[in-house]
């Protein structure tokens, strides 16, 4: 049975209507969805800069692109330069620095390398400033995916660093970032990973403009060019051998008073937020026998492996270094001290010296240490040009860390591994005796992890953004929502991945244990692609096959399997028969309660930058395919519906 999208959109919201009434659920309005790139962009846009310079580079384009809409709509009085190049957009806001103004840029990879002339200029005279470095690899050969390539070659470039972990903690680094430099009177970059935080979607809870405005406070600078006739200032000026020493241990002393001040602040800070931002974070490594150390996003995916490595009676522990410049040397050292084997994952080659840029902070931390007190180092190499990073991958690492423990002290040992190079053998670096399949075991969740299987075109991204968006800021969940990026090409298979939950997601790469499957291209199921589904399932297909007629046909043993017709309900509601993911997401919802409610996800569906027309279109479209889908043994939805609507009459 089908009817109109009207009326079976009509026929939702007299049933929503009552619903919502009961439980007349408040949105906080401070709980936002938004990606890294968007977190970011709302930060300098509540701070409202003097001055913002950009020149669009994948992936932080889309930040760049959100601060220039706010001003082009006069939301934010802020000059937005559109420059010709990346050194352009260093050297505007240096020269704007210098006059006086609170200033901002963003970049990635190339853009980053090409400002690498004058981000030295710019830290050595003194001038305050933020960069968001949206992490992505470097050529040859050419890859716009994440790894630390990048940054790790500017580290030394005088700017203060930091690495957020989570899109809350970037946000949170931008609101401290300018209070920081103007502190130090030293430029900060803030890095984002590429992709892994600046195009997933979860929950963040902003402040207020007006608080976030107290908290910056103004710029006062001691020395602007334009505000000062009488006094001569040259940015970034020459000097000789007589005062080039005395002027880079000033810039030294900056460097080395970041600590203190960013004590201050964070404190400062997280009196307001609930959340202190700090230097290092220790997780569970107090009586770790084998401990990681880790930079960046993959630290969350990193320390759900650790968590469930300690469930399962391995005293697994991790250290999470956030910042890199100053990096924090003495804290480090009383972390690690006494652990027998630590291994440091980096997302960055080892190209010439003897380990990596970050192997080589942490190891000379330890220096001081006595024999006994100091650990095993091994440097691992992993998720190089966006190469996906499975917590198999992480086992591998402390399954090396504990074959290691058991060796001698004073044992040679191999120093440096790269964990990615493809190799089907769990026993590529390990021998066969040393291999502890308990590091291979699946991470016990509490998440729904939701598969979307589609072709470039489909709407994979839109849709995973949609269900993350409305579970967050409606539901009242928590939640991610991201696909694949680098291969969707319009045809191309790809792939959306969407966790909720009731509690924080750490965990940031693909799904590859699910709790659901949805394939909006029903071209793409095959045994292959069901494999990580649990037992219990859920298959949700789009076609106009019966659930019985797709089991049969594709062999299927076990799971619960669904279909629903989304081609031929976009194709009457919408117009279009590949615009049918919200179709597909709210036939799931009519057939589970556990991911979110349809009227919610109605109601969320108005927040959509679309036009009123599209909106209301896919409106009708969801309330067809939630009483549309069918089941295997289960009577039809709309039966159902409608006998329960004659009943009430």
């Amino acid at each position: 049975m089908s009817e109109t999208g009207s009326a079976a959109l009509s026929r939702l919201e007299r049933a929503g209507t009552e619903k919502q009434k009961a439980r007349a659920k408040e949105v906080n309005k401070h709980i936002r969805a938004m990606t890294g790139n968007q977190a970011v962009a709302h930060a300098v846009n509540q701070i409202e800069y003097g001055t913002v310079a950009a020149f669009p580079i994948t992936p932080s384009t889309e930040l760049a692109h959100d601060i220039a809409g706010a001003v082009a709509d006069g939301r934010i009085k802020t000059d937005f330069i559109a420059v010709e190049s990346e050194h352009s957009a260093i050297s505007a806001i240096q020269a704007a620095a210098a006059a006086g103004a609170r200033v901002f840029t963003a970049t990635s990879s190339a853009g980053l390398a090409l400002m690498h002339e004058i981000l030295h200029y710019y830290a050595g005279s003194r001038l305050p400033g933020v960069i968001a470095v949206v992490n992505r690899s470097i050529g040859g050969p050419l890859n716009i995916l994440c790894d630390h390539s990048t940054i790790m070659s500017q580290r030394d470039t005088g700017w203060l660093q930091f690495f957020a972990t989570n899109v809350q903690e970037a946000y949170h680094f931008h609101l401290l970032a300018p209070r920081l430099s103007e502190a130090c009177y030293l430029p900060v970059i803030i890095n984002i990973d590429g992709f892994e935080l600046s195009h997933i979607t979860e929950r963040l809870e902003v402040l207020p403009d007006e608080v976030v405005k107290r908290f910056v406070g103004k710029w006062e600078p001691k020395y602007p060019l334009a505000t000062d006739e009488d006094l001569v200032v040259t940015y970034p000026g020459i000097a000789g051998s007589d005062y080039y020493s005395e002027i880079k241990e000033s810039q030294m002393e900056g460097m080395r008073s970041a600590a203190r001040h960013f004590e201050e602040l964070s404190a400062e800070l997280a009196a307001i937020t609930g959340k202190k931002l700090e230097m290092i974070e220790k997780c569970d490594l107090d009586d770790a026998e084998v401990a990681l150390v880790a930079i960046g996003s993959a630290t969350g995916t990193i320390r759900d492996k650790v968590l469930d490595m300690r469930s399962r009676g391995i005293k697994a522990g991790l250290l999470i270094i956030k910042c890199f410049r100053p990096f924090p040397a003495e804290k480090v050292r009383e972390a690690l001290r006494g652990k027998q084997v630590v291994g440091v994952m980096e997302r960055a080659p080892v190209l010439g010296s003897a380990v990596g840029p970050l192997t080589t902070e942490v190891t000379q931390s330890l220096y001081d240490l006595s024999d006994r007190e100091k650990p095993r180092i091994v440097n691992f190499i992993f998720g190089l040009g966006g190469r996906l990073i499975h917590m198999n991958t992480i086992g591998r690492a402390l399954n090396i860390l504990d074959a290691l423990r058991r060796h001698a002290p004073g044992t040679h040992y191999r120093k440096v591994y790269h964990l990615d190079v493809r190799d089907s053998r769990t026993d590529a670096i390990l021998s066969k005796d040393q291999v502890d399949e308990i590091y291979y075991q699946p991470v016990r969740k509490k998440s729904i992890d939701i598969r979307m299987f589609a072709r470039g075109g489909e709407g994979i991204k839109t849709a995973s953004k949609i269900l993350s968006s409305a579970a967050i800021e409606t539901g009242g969940k928590y939640a991610q929502g991201f696909s694949v990026y680098g291969a969707e090409r319009s045809g191309a298979p790809t792939q959306g991945y969407v966790r909720i939950c009731d509690h924080t997601i750490n965990e940031r790469s693909p799904i590859v244990y699910s709790n659901i499957d949805i394939f909006v291209n029903p071209g793409l199921l095959d045994v292959e692609a069901l494999e990580g589904l649990s037992e219990d399932g859920i298959i949700l297909v789009n076609t106009p096959l019966s659930p019985e007629e797709i089991r049969k046909q594709h062999n299927i043993e076990g799971r619960r399997i669904y279909t629903v017709d989304g081609y031929r309900i976009a194709h009457e509601e919408i117009g279009d028969s590949r615009r049918n993911g919200v179709a597909m997401l709210a036939a799931l919802m009519g057939i589970t309660d556990e991911i979110l409610d349809i009227h919610d996800f109605l109601k969320d569906l108005d927040k959509l930058h679309f036009g009123k027309k599209v909106i209301e279109a896919n409106k009708r479209a969801a309330a067809r395919a939630y009483y549309e889908w069918r089941g295997e043994g289960v009577e039809a939805p709309c039966e159902v519906a409608g006998r329960a609507e004659a009943n009430n009459r």
